[in-house]
């Protein structure tokens, strides 16, 4: 005798297909795909820690346009080769905007490669290059900045005038690129034009982020009085040929009195 109140057996067909979405429910999605590295670039004045240094340039990184489809952006890594060598130069880190130094300073362009990394393990290399701007200096060794002048009556502070014969000091405030310490540098100071005095010296601070200075005493003076043009250019002895040799020169006028 049938059950009326019995309810309907299902299908097999229907089980199968219910047992199915119940397993693709609790399968975990595989990640595969690699993820969007995206890093602009841009040129910036790079910081001084002398009033009296050169402007000199600074590369900004950011990769914060870097995606991917299931990894979140705040667990996302990059690593960096600023100078494009094929050498990391840092571990895998967080996405963060950086500011690069690279030595020495390239010609016309610079190129940086990175790598952004997903939780999976999913890796994509990114090249990159950006232009140098008009403004930055491209020096091969060292780039002169203000120059002054120190009367020995007061060492330690610049002078505008001078007597007759009063001995001097020509200084000039500087930054160093690729020249390590100890690399010898040729000094020329100029008066009026006509080479007043020629010195060679080692460098001691090859630390890009640092000002330091040089003087050149100029004993005898300045014979006659008037308005005087002091020019002092800083270049390696090592014969790097430049491509402006401006950089590595800096001029101030000095006005003698009897």
């Amino acid at each position: 005798m049938p059950l009326h109140n019995a309810k309907p057996l299902l299908p097999l067909c229907a089980i199968a297909a219910l047992t199915a979405s119940c397993s693709n429910s609790t399968s975990p999605q595989r990640d595969q795909a690699p993820p969007v590295a995206d890093v602009s670039l841009s040129v910036v004045p790079s910081p001084a820690s002398h009033v009296a240094c050169p402007v000199i340039g600074a590369f900004r990184l950011n990769p914060m346009g870097s995606s991917d489809d299931i990894t979140p952006q705040d667990e996302l890594q990059i690593r960096w080769d600023f100078e494009n060598d094929g050498v990391w130069d840092t571990d895998f880190e967080h996405l963060s905007v950086r500011l690069a130094q690279p030595r020495p300073l390239p010609v016309d362009q610079w190129t940086m490669r990175c790598e952004v990394k997903d939780q999976a393990g999913n890796a994509r290399v990114l090249e990159r290059t950006v232009e140098l701007p008009d403004w930055l200096p491209v020096p091969d060794d060292v780039l002169a900045g203000a120059v002054r002048v120190y009367g020995y009556d007061d060492p330690f502070t610049a002078a505008d005038t001078l007597r007759i014969g009063q001995p001097f000091e020509v200084g000039v405030w500087h930054r160093e690129w690729m020249s390590t310490s100890g690399v010898p540098l040729t000094i020329d100071i100029y008066i009026d034009g006509a080479l007043a005095r020629s010195i060679t010296a080692g460098t001691s601070y090859p630390n890009p982020e640092r000002c330091c200075s040089l003087g050149v005493a100029i004993s005898g003076g300045i014979k006659t009085a008037g308005l005087h043009e002091v020019r002092f250019v800083l270049d390696a002895a090592a014969g790097i040929a430049e491509s402006n040799e401006d950089n590595n020169t800096a001029v101030t006028s000095i006005v003698v009195v009897e």
